[in-house]
C-alpha cells in the first residue's frame, strides 16, 4: 500500500501503482490548484487557466487511486462531485503534547503582560501587515502588550525590510517580536504565555478562504480564546465550539477591536479557552483521527 501526501507525490504514486499494482490513496491537504496558480512568477493573465489545468490534472488522476483523504468538508465536496467518498482527517494536535498547558494554567490566561500570538510561518497573504496595523491600535489602550509570531517570516527580503520599517516608524520594537523557526514540541510552551491566538489568513486565493489550518486546534488545545478570519471551514469550528471572535481579516480595525473586547474581558475570553480545550479534547485531537486512518487502511487493504 502507498500512502501519498500532497499533488507531487500523487503522481509518482501513480506510476508505482501501475508498476506494481500497490492499493493508493492520496492525501491532499491543501487545494493545490489556487495554491500553484498564485505563484507570483506565473502572470496574472495565466493564473485561472493554470488553475483550471492543474485542477484538471488532479481530478484526472484521482479517478486511478484507491482512496482519498483530505483535511476539511469543502475539500471532501470536491472530491465527492468526481465520485470519490474522501475521508476527512482533521489536522489536529497530538493532544498529549498540550495537556501541561492546559493542567498548569486552566484559565487559558497569562500573567503579567498581555500577550497575542501567531503560531506558524507569516507573510501578508496570512496578515503580516494586518497583525502590526492591529498592534498599533491595540497598544493604545495596552501600551505594553506584545505581539509575538512564533515561526518564521516568509516571502524573503521585501516582507522584512516593510516590516522593520513599520516596527521602527511606530515604535513598536518592545512590543513585537518573532522567534524564527521553533521545534514542535516547543510550540505549545509559546502558546501557553499568550492570552488570545489569532489567525488572519487573507482572501487572496481559494485555499486560503477554505483553510482550517492546525494552528487553531493548537490554540484551542492551548485553553486559549481565537481571534480568526470569518472564512467557511473556520467559522464552523469556532462558532460550533463558541471559542472565539470571527473577524474581516482584511480590517485591521476590526482586528483590533476583537482583541480588545477579550483583553478587557478576561472572564469571557477564559470562558472561550475552555470551550476550545473541550471541544479538542472531544473531538480534534489526532488520537480520533488516527481512528479514521486506520479505518481507511483496513478498507483499502
Amino acid at each position: 500500500m502507498l500512502h501519498t501526501h500532497e499533488l507531487d507525490a500523487l503522481f509518482a504514486g501513480l506510476i508505482i501503482k501501475l508498476l506494481t499494482g500497490r492499493k493508493l490513496i492520496y492525501d491532499a491537504h491543501e487545494h493545490h490548484a489556487s495554491m500553484i496558480a498564485e505563484n507570483p512568477k506565473i502572470p496574472g493573465l495565466f493564473k485561472p487557466w493554470v488553475e483550471s489545468v492543474i485542477g484538471a490534472m488532479e481530478e484526472i488522476a484521482c479517478c486511478f487511486v484507491d482512496e482519498v483523504i483530505t483535511v476539511n468538508r469543502t475539500l471532501q465536496k470536491r472530491y465527492l462531485r468526481i465520485g470519490k467518498q474522501a475521508v476527512v482527517l482533521y489536522n489536529c494536535p497530538v493532544l498529549s503534547l498540550f495537556d501541561h498547558c492546559f493542567e498548569k494554567r486552566v484559565t487559558g490566561v497569562s500573567s503579567g503582560r498581555p500577550v497575542v500570538v501567531y503560531q506558524g510561518g507569516i507573510s501578508r497573504t496570512k496578515g503580516l501587515d494586518k497583525f502590526l496595523f492591529a498592534l498599533t491600535k491595540v497598544k493604545e489602550k495596552f501600551p505594553d502588550v506584545m505581539f509575538s509570531v512564533v515561526g518564521k517570516l516568509l516571502g524573503g527580503e521585501a516582507p522584512r525590510n516593510w516590516m522593520e520599517h513599520y516596527v521602527k516608524t511606530f515604535d513598536l520594537t518592545e512590543n513585537f517580536k518573532i522567534t524564527g523557526w521553533v521545534p514542535h514540541e516547543e510550540v505549545s510552551n509559546y502558546l501557553n504565555s499568550a492570552n488570545i491566538g489569532v489567525i488572519l489568513f487573507q482572501p487572496t486565493h481559494y485555499n486560503n478562504r477554505i483553510g482550517l489550518p492546525n494552528k487553531l486546534f493548537e490554540y484551542m488545545a492551548c485553553g486559549k480564546p481565537v481571534v480568526a478570519s470569518n472564512f467557511p471551514e473556520i467559522r464552523k469550528v469556532v462558532t460550533a465550539s463558541k471559542c472565539g471572535l470571527l473577524i474581516d481579516p482584511t480590517d485591521s480595525e476590526e482586528i483590533a477591536r476583537a482583541i480588545v473586547y477579550l483583553l478587557e474581558h478576561p472572564e469571557e475570553a477564559m470562558e472561550m479557552g475552555r470551550n476550545g480545550r473541550k471541544a479538542v479534547e472531544e473531538h480534534y485531537n489526532w488520537e480520533k483521527m488516527e481512528e479514521r486512518l486506520r479505518g481507511v487502511y483496513e478498507a483499502v487493504s
